[in-house]
């Protein structure tokens, strides 16, 4: 078996395609995490991906509340499709 990702899980944030809804199970990096939870992205938020902008991820929280990440930080928010 090839393996074609080093990444410790399964599925990134980042390559979410639009109108896909997951759920968060972990964050990595203190930073990553600590940006995150000011946006009120924690483990477990239910998030959809309303689009992939080159250099952000648009989102939608479950209260309605879009928000906006940047690609280089979603790449270590790790998710589970739902």
């Amino acid at each position: 078996m090839v393996t074609l990702s080093k990444w410790p899980w399964g599925r990134s944030l980042a390559i979410v395609p639009p109108g896909g809804t997951v759920e968060v199970d972990s964050i990595r990096f203190r930073m990553v995490k600590d940006y995150c939870y000011e946006l009120g992205i924690r483990e477990g938020s239910v998030l959809t991906c309303l689009t992939q902008n080159g250099s952000w991820v648009e989102l939608e929280l479950p209260p309605g509340k879009l928000i906006q990440l940047p690609r280089e930080y979603a790449w270590f928010v790790a998710v589970e499709e739902l």
